[in-house]
């Protein structure tokens, strides 16, 4: 591996690191016994998935607003506009450079040597998942699966 591919990895693991740590900063938690955060910053949707129940957690994860509204029979302009916006701005470049999945699969991937060739079919599952479990199976059961099965909450 060059040394620039080696100091982008390693630039990129700080960058995941405070992606990880930045949106779940909840001092008040050890300093005053405040268990959850309802601060201001709670109504922020961030770049990364930040279980908004989490202790720790000090904004709100995009997919886990969006499903709030869904089980609601709502639609949230701010949630929406936002994820478009990061998404249109940064693209798939916040999920590996800022999101703490992102960090989790770069860790998991250094444990083992065995790699899985998928067919092609299955880059276009991801949208299948996504669109399924964090939009329909939400609106008709009532119930936020994705923040279930979410490995960060």
């Amino acid at each position: 591996m060059s040394k620039l591919v080696k100091k982008i990895n390693i630039f990129r693991w700080i960058s995941q690191t405070i992606g990880t740590i930045l949106p779940n900063l909840n001092y008040k938690l050890f300093t005053a016994g405040q268990y959850l955060y309802q601060g201001p910053l709670k109504k922020c949707i961030t770049l990364n998935f930040n279980c908004y129940s989490c202790p720790l957690s000090t904004t709100a994860c995009p997919i886990g607003s969006m499903q709030h509204f869904i089980t609601l029979k709502e639609f949230s302009y701010y949630t929406a506009g936002s994820i478009i916006v990061y998404g249109a701005l940064f693209g798939r470049a916040i999920c590996g450079w800022f999101c703490p999945i992102g960090l989790l699969q770069d860790l998991l991937s250094k444990l083992t040597k065995f790699k899985l060739k998928l067919p092609r079919l299955f880059e276009y599952m991801k949208y299948f998942w996504l669109v399924v479990v964090t939009i329909l199976v939400v609106y008709f059961t009532g119930e936020t699966w994705y923040c279930k099965l979410c490995p960060v909450g």
